[in-house]
């Protein structure tokens, strides 16, 4: 029982606090008022705490078993369109419209895409007979890929994105028509590429090209293979996935890397590959790695806080073992009180959340050091009081300063949830709440465990070291040989050595002059550093994904996908639409950071099969639905979407290419303005307004994220430090330190974004 502990029966009043004077006015009277109260507030918990320790011990388990019954509805997110779209901006407008029309309406995707790029080791030339043979054996395996969901086989040929009624897939040897006796030399080879009169993109299907003087192609040092899934989800629970496709994926990337490692049949190639589920993939991969660490994170914090922590000098009874274990286990505890509440409410749980135990094990351990030293630095006569008067007069000490850490850390953290990545905006939710467990626990569970600690050493009971003895107070040596005489030999070190140097005026002018160097060059650095959004970075290290893309734009000049969209409303057989569609189809042709010879025009093509005879409006329709149907016009038939039960009504239709190959995402983000400007410019944009007539790609998405990255950080920032700055200012009674504390905190900040760029971050 709580109750009755004879060394809790001591009555005390709390100490005398400063009082505010006349000249306490204004911000610091009321700083002073509030730090007053704190002192007092915690003060008495502390002899509530200390005098019903186990009642507050169980409390918190209760508590933290309540919250806990949320991670029964734990799912970690791992798809990149959850985890890293922002959730409203034109492009996500413009993809309900593009995925009613052409897709299910339910993906972020209409299609997914497996790939392949290949190399030759030593940079050698892939225009080769020998490597075209071994990619059509290659692809012959590939293709005949089975896999097993619920017990049903599914193959390619079921799965996959059919046009024209066969499978669609991409590689150069469709240019020589599959055929080996079409590429029977390199020099048949090069005239093969070089002769392409048809709509086959060579660019897309080779990488790494080099020219001969008279521009013409040369030689290949990558090849490129795709094969097209539809993406076919289905509703499971709140989400839509595709687990036919994913198995059938799953299948297809180990064969991939098994024919990666094969030195018989693909000597001396390196093949990287990707497929729709590989992000998701990765990112459980990079959580399981994190979670790995966990273990050894606190194992090491455990032992260091011990050592640190423990009062040597008194022997077995100054060890605190159990009181760490007490510390690890509140902070343990607040981490499953935070994902369990957040998970519990609906909130996302994603990779990121994997950092969050770090960061919790860091603040929870500064918590514990400082609850401990107040303890520790109680005067040699406080030492003698009650348990209860002992833990008011540490928390008393203790409790200001934690709140005023804890409220500023948490802010931060919820202020930050207001940031477009999805994935960013809950980990900060889930931080702020996991501080505040944190803080609770520590001012609860944790004291609770000092306060029975502190019970059991006046009763002269030790803790795990039972072989050390006190210490001699004659020879000044314990049992176990260890000589001392005080606890604070690293307090004297730092008092002598640094805090005592700091009061004279050379050291002052060098540690001035010194970090007005380093804030010279945070500065220069936080003002020339660029907003970039990879989201490849998130990768773990080593991912085969990584090494994909960083193939794929280093040697291939095609980039993403684009098109663009003319959705109801236009008559396409009356005249007076063919010269503006023929405007948007040149527009999208010559809009800068797009390939003009990837750009797909249904309509030009369609114009140009008439051979010189003008269009007529009158057969413009059947004349149309002929030529979809026909070899030279199959290619365009998803790019036209007839009205419903109609073949004289187009609801919906597009203009396909590429944009070039772009490094950086600020330039990536223009490619997308660019478009979209020149398609506003058209007699038809104008007519029926950027509603109608768009362009969109899935990875604009993207882009509108990063648009909104350099907005969020700074508005973040900003709304953090003058929150911080805030709560400083109020609970810290002293002004001026208040005031320098906020300019540290702001120094920090721009030193850390300014180096940033100087590390390359």
């Amino acid at each position: 029982m709580d109750e009755g502990h004879p060394h809790d029966t001591v009555e005390s009043q709390p100490p005398a606090f400063t009082k505010p004077t006349k000249r306490g006015e204004g911000v610091y009277n009321v700083g002073l008022k509030l730090s007053n109260k704190l002192h007092s507030f915690f003060y008495r918990y502390g002899q509530l705490v200390g005098t019903y320790p186990v009642r507050v011990i169980v409390l918190s388990v209760v508590v933290v078993g309540i919250c806990s019954l949320g991670l029964f509805k734990l799912e970690a997110e791992t798809r990149i369109t959850k985890l890293w779209v922002h959730t409203d901006n034109k492009a996500q407008r413009d993809k309900k419209v593009v995925d009613n029309v052409y897709g299910n309406g339910k993906s972020s995707s209409l299609y997914r895409i497996a790939q392949l790029l290949i190399t030759v080791d030593q940079n050698q030339d892939m225009l080769q007979p020998v490597h075209f043979d071994r990619l059509r054996l290659l692809n012959k395996a590939l293709t005949a890929v089975k896999a097993t969901y619920q017990g049903t086989v599914y193959t390619f040929d079921d799965l996959c994105n059919k046009r024209g009624g066969a499978c669609y897939t991409f590689n150069i040897l469709q240019l020589f028509n599959d055929d080996p006796t079409e590429w029977s030399s390199r020099e048949q080879i090069l005239a093969g590429v070089n002769s392409n009169t048809t709509s086959f993109n060579v660019n897309r299907a080779l990488g790494g090209i080099t020219y001969d003087a008279a521009g013409q192609i040369a030689g290949a040092k990558y090849v490129s293979a795709e094969y097209w899934l539809d993406n076919n989800e289905e509703k499971v629970g709140d989400d839509y996935v595709d687990r036919k496709a994913e198995a059938w994926e799953k299948e297809w990337l180990d064969l991939a890397e098994a024919a990666g490692n094969n030195d018989v049949d693909f000597l001396d190639w390196t093949i990287y590959r990707r497929a729709a589920r590989s992000w998701s993939d990765e990112f459980d991969r990079a959580l399981d790695a994190d979670i790995g660490w966990m273990p050894v994170a606190f194992t090491l914090s455990i032992l260091y806080a011990c050592f640190m922590l423990s009062r040597w000098s008194k022997g077995y009874l100054g060890f605190r073992g159990l009181v760490v274990l007490g510390g690890i286990l509140s902070i343990g505890m607040a981490l499953v009180a935070a994902y369990g509440l957040c998970v519990g409410v609906g909130l996302m749980f994603t990779p990121l959340m994997s950092a969050m135990p770090f960061l919790l094990l860091g603040l929870g351990v500064d918590d514990m050091f400082v609850i401990i030293h107040c303890l520790d630095s109680l005067p040699e006569e406080e030492s003698l009081l009650s348990v209860p008067e002992r833990m008011a007069l540490t928390l008393a000490k203790a409790g200001p300063s934690i709140t005023l850490t804890s409220l500023t850390d948490c802010l931060g953290f919820l202020l930050g949830s207001n940031t477009a990545l999805p994935a960013l905006s809950k980990f900060s939710v889930y931080c702020g709440v996991g501080i505040l467990f944190d803080f609770l626990l520590q001012i609860t569970f944790f004291c609770a465990v000092l306060a029975l600690d502190m019970r059991s050493k006046q009763a002269g009971q030790g803790d795990l070291m039972c072989c050390c003895s006190p210490l001699n107070p004659v020879s000044e040596r314990s049992y176990c040989g260890y000589v001392k005489k005080d606890d604070f030999t690293l307090q004297r070190a730092v008092s002598r050595f640094l805090a005592e140097p700091m009061v004279r005026k050379p050291v002052k002018a060098f540690v001035l002059v010194g970090f007005a160097a380093i804030g010279g060059g945070g500065l220069w650095g936080a003002m020339s550093i660029k907003t970039e959004m990879e989201i490849r970075d998130f990768l773990p290290k080593g991912s085969y994904l990584e090494a994909f893309y960083e193939k794929d734009d280093k040697h291939f000049s095609i980039g993403t996908s684009t098109a663009v969209y003319i959705d109801r409303g236009v008559e396409y057989s009356n005249p007076t639409v063919w010269p503006k569609m023929h405007e948007l189809c040149d527009a999208f042709r010559s809009t800068r950071f797009v390939g003009s010879d990837t750009v797909e025009c249904w309509f030009q093509a369609f114009a140009a099969s008439w051979e010189g005879a003008p269009l007529q409006r009158g057969a413009f329709y059947v004349d149309l639905q002929r030529f979809l149907g026909s070899p030279e016009g199959h290619a365009y038939a998803r790019d036209v979407v007839f009205e419903a039960n109609s073949t004289s009504s187009i609801r919906t239709s597009r203009l396909t290419g590429y944009h070039d190959q772009l490094l950086e995402s600020s330039t990536r983000a223009k490619s997308m303005d660019y478009l979209r400007q020149s398609v506003a410019g058209t007699a038809l944009a104008r007519e029926f307004g950027d509603v109608r007539v768009f362009a969109y790609s899935t990875a604009y998405i993207h882009y509108e994220t990063y648009k909104s990255i350099e907005k969020d950080a700074t508005m973040n920032l900003t709304l953090a430090v003058a929150g911080m700055s805030v709560i400083v200012l109020i609970i810290v009674v002293n002004p001026t330190a208040a005031a320098l504390t906020v300019g540290s905190i702001g120094l920090a900040v721009m030193n850390i974004v300014g180096y940033m760029y100087w590390w390359g971050l």
